[in-house]
């Protein structure tokens, strides 16, 4: 029983944000002062020594070696406790005093031996400045603890580092000193794939030990193909489509397998897809990354090249689903095959989104229809914002101007999701423009522009399988961070276009760091019921685009980042298995199961799902694996007899909540279809997104009726969640029983941000209680028949919808509270709960949920009411909160 849990006067916190930069690269130090470093030589005083030129200090390191323009080079060896990273860049900050001990000339090697010294080891040259610029002439007002800082291209990573002065900046210096040397770069990206991913072999012309798998098991197994001959031979390698969703690949890492060197790639192909399902020879793949002259582990790696990794860096700001990687060459012309013991694809989670439903957002004008106004743009939901002011080409430009709630961020991205219908109303030409005036308006500021595209691709043509409700998206470079952003459309796709529209816009930007500060969550991952077998989707949202990590059983799973976690097919063995996110370096949510689902354990029920058509995300189906309802249930039966959406129909043979057939039949009457806006992401946001509408009146009713119903006794669970903006009066009057209840119909907007059912059990048409559930129990069929009847009660401006129903077989009436309110005045409490006829109740009340205090029995229920009240007078005033439990007495 879930009891109601009172706070008598509670306070809350909310939980900056830093943006990569458009490279995807962030720069900062990759040295920590207790990082291994090794001197060039010790001839340095004992307090300067080298430690201090990595210490984040402003102490120095001096060398005695470099003097004058004849002295011996100096410097350091570090090698990064952090592992691997990718350098490109350097800041130096001069030391006390001698301005000409300090460095003129430069060098930065990297090194990937096992452990190089100063004197040996393969060096690679990184960056070399031979005329470092005087810190005098730089800081004619302070030369000394100032900083210079120097980028350069980099596309290699390297364990360890060598630091060297050539030369300083006098001839007559004695030494060379510095206060503090910063590597600037980042640690290398890890590997977004992960053992288990959903793998395609170019062919399967492969030994049975050596298959497509081993090419990402982590493990030195290797892959090796036959078609890849010498010179002549076929391309093989792998499709591979990450279980973490879309990432941004910044990199490629290819580990030697154990024999033949000639087997070794020479020329890969990297390329990405977004299509729904590519394979080996289909799809729409483009080239992230490739090299025709990957270099000979036996060169690279002279004293070992096998189970060697050589990594390469590149530049791509385009996420990706899939991923095709393709030898197209390998080293020697003798070469019987391919062969690779692991590939790695490096890489970060995909842009997100830095705008959330509620910034603040102002729309162009105001010429747009009432529940399709600005803020659907940015409800994350396939809710559309339409404008009349762009028509055909000689329209108005529309749009919005948004102020993400997060502050100030980086956008590299901007997506964009087609409406409902009217295909020559979607954008053809957008401009997006940043400001970081205080408080721009639609028509003024100071505006920059950060992206124009005067030829968006049509949806149609891009899609021509389904042009509504998809998204396009597209990236740029962008290093300037905004407060503001202005969207405009200036000409939609049609002539003929009398407004544009769009579904959602999203502004794409890269996270690396949360701000504890700021960062939260909105929604967290919960106890999830699937069937066995089948796999778990896990939830969650956060209030900006901060970074999230998955667990399974306290350990982060490789790649898990985004917001969404699928795992694999839940069994007996595994169920216990508990899942959790964090806000990466803040907050963690508590940890979850999937909870295998037995069908048998619950009431027989029969469920029905309007899917809906028209805007805001519909049709939407329910799979027959999929869980949910208020009355848990698999084996929906969704509305789709005669087409998609359509407000009339008959069903026949439905199946019941355990996948057996039944007698049962279901026709329904409504007067239109169409979408709430409630989402796709779970199963109960599916089943309350289609809908269809109610009668104009009770002497014309919309109606819905069960045929062929058992003797027995019945529940009916109503679901109803109308469109954005509308805020309906519904009135159902269930038929057998005589019953009636009077709804104000919660919208999406409501549902959204706290998703529940949230029950109306109010029978006074001038008392109506909002909510998005109501419940009829004690229905006998009369002559196999169970009706309902539904009609609207306002002004016509808002129509009343039904998203779902079910039919539960044998069920008692539920007992739950269902509206609690407080007078923080007085301290009094006022409870109610679902109440039958001739039935008493105790009410009890706790502050620890051990001991119960009883505060009144033989509470009647209400004559002919559906509820029950009680009012708690006399809390007292040092307990800040408080439990209530009703106990059913007969």
């Amino acid at each position: 029983m879930k009891l109601p849990r009172i706070l008598l006067g509670s306070a809350g916190a909310l939980c900056s944000l830093a943006i990569f930069p458009a490279t995807g690269i962030a720069q900062s130090d990759v040295t920590q002062p207790s990082d291994p470093i090794i001197a060039s030589s010790t001839n340095s005083p004992g307090s300067e020594g080298v430690a201090n030129a990595i210490d984040n200090q402003p102490t120095k390191y001096l060398n005695f070696d470099t003097i004058g323009l004849d002295g011996i080079p100096s410097g350091f060896v570090v090698s990064p406790s952090v592992g691997a990273t990718l350098v490109s860049g350097i800041s130096l900050q001069s030391a006390n005093d001698a301005v000409e001990r300090d460095p003129l000339r430069i060098r930065l090697e990297g090194s990937n031996d096992e452990a190089p010294t100063w004197e040996d080891g393969t060096w690679e040259l990184i960056y070399e400045n031979d005329e470092v610029p005087s810190w005098v002439e730089a800081f004619p007002d302070g030369d000394r603890f100032q900083t210079q800082t120097f980028s350069f291209e980099s596309k290699k990573a390297f364990l360890h580092y060598r630091w060297t002065v050539v030369q300083v900046q006098g001839e007559g210096a004695n030494s060379m000193q510095i206060a503090e040397v910063e590597l600037l770069g980042r640690v290398l990206p890890g590997d977004v794939t992960q053992p288990g991913d959903a793998l395609i072999a170019s062919s399967t012309n492969s030994p049975g030990s050596e298959g497509v798998a081993n090419a990402i098991d982590g493990q030195p197994t290797k892959y090796l193909n036959f078609d890849t001959i010498g010179v002549d031979g076929v391309p093989s390698g792998f499709v591979v489509t990450p279980a973490v969703g879309k990432t941004v690949l910044l990199g490629l890492s290819m580990q030697s397998a154990n024999d033949a060197v000639e087997r070794d790639p020479l020329w890969v192909r990297l390329e990405g897809s977004n299509d729904e399902a590519p394979t080996w020879e289909d799809g729409n793949w483009t080239t992230i990354y490739e090299n025709e002259e990957v270099p000979s582990w036996t060169e690279t790696f002279p004293d070992g090249d096998r189970f060697q990794t050589q990594t390469f860096i590149f530049s791509n700001k385009t996420p990706y689903t899939h991923y095709r990687w393709t030898v197209v060459q390998v080293q020697g012309e003798a070469a019987n095959s391919m062969q690779i013991a692991e590939v790695e694809l490096l890489g970060t989670s995909a842009p997100v989104d830095v705008t959330l439903p509620g910034d603040p957002i102002l729309a162009s004008s105001g010429n747009s229809p009432g529940s399709e106004g600005v803020a659907n743009a940015i409800d994350n939901q396939p809710t559309k914002y339409l404008n009349f002011d762009t028509i055909g080409v000689d329209g108005l430009p529309s749009g919005f101007v948004v102020s993400p709630s997060v502050g100030a961020t980086t956008v590299i991205g901007l997506s964009m999701q087609s409406a409902n219908d009217a295909v020559e109303r979607d954008p053809l030409w957008v401009r997006l423009e940043g400001s970081n005036d205080e408080e721009p308006s639609w028509e003024d500021g100071d505006w920059m522009t950060i992206y124009e595209n005067e030829e968006v691709p049509s949806w149609t043509e891009t899609f021509p399988d389904g042009d509504r409700f998809q998204t396009q998206a597209f990236y740029f470079d962008n290093s300037t961070a905004y407060l503001h952003y202005r969207w405009t459309v200036l000409q939609v796709q049609g002539e003929s276009a009398n407004s544009m529209q769009i579904a959602e816009v999203e502004l794409l930007a890269l996270s690396e760091a949360a701000d504890c500060s700021k960062a939260a969550f909105l929604t967290k991952p919960v106890e999830t019921p699937v069937l066995e077998g089948e796999t778990a989707e896990f939830f969650t949202k956060v209030n900006g685009p901060w970074p999230v990590q998955w667990h399974k059983n306290g350990e982060p799973i490789a790649g898990a980042i985004q917001t969404v976690f699928t795992t694999g097919p839940v069994t007996a063995a595994n169920e216990g298995d508990t899942y959790s996110v964090e806000i990466v370096g803040c907050e963690s949510s508590e940890p979850v199961s999937a909870v295998i689902f037995d069908p048998a354990s619950g009431p027989v029920s029969i469920g029905l799902n309007f899917v809906g058509s028209g805007a805001n995300g519909a049709p939407t189906q329910v799979l027959p694996t999929d869980i949910g309802g208020a009355s848990l249930q698999a084996y929906w039966s969704n509305s789709v007899e005669d087409a998609p959406g359509t407000p009339t129909g008959f069903l026949d043979d439905l199946v019941n909540s355990r996948g057996e057939s039944t007698a049962i039949s279901v026709e329904w009457t409504g007067t239109n279809s169409w979408g709430a806006g409630t989402g796709t992401d779970d199963t109960n946001a599916k089943l309350l997104n289609g809908l269809i509408e109610a009668g104009p009146n009770e002497d014309e009713p919309a109606t819905i009726i069960f045929s062929g119903v058992p003797d027995n006794e019945f529940s009916m669970l109503i679901y109803s969640v109308a469109r954005p903006l509308e805020f309906p009066f519904a009135n159902f009057y269930q038929v057998e029983t005589d019953q009636r209840v009077y709804m104000m119909e919660e919208n999406a907007d409501a549902y959204n941000p706290a998703p529940s059912f949230r029950q109306v059990t109010s029978t006074d048409p001038d008392n109506r209680g909002t909510g998005n559930f109501v419940r009829f129990d004690g229905i006998s069929p009369v002559d196999g028949t169970i009706t309902l009847n539904f009609w609207d009660d306002g002004d016509g401006a808002a129509n009343a919808t039904i998203n779902a129903i079910q039919l539960v077989e044998g069920i008692s009436p539920e007992l739950r509270f269902t509206e609690i309110g407080l007078d923080s005045a007085t301290r009094k409490v006022s409870l109610t709960w679902t109440s039958a006829e001739n039935r008493t109740y105790t009410m009890e009340r706790s502050t620890d949920l051990m001991e119960w205090q009883e505060l009144a029995d033989g509470i009647e229920a209400a004559a002919g009411e559906m509820t029950t009240t009680y009012t708690d007078e006399s809390v007292p005033d040092d307990v800040p909160e408080v439990y209530y439990r009703a106990v059913e007495e007969n």
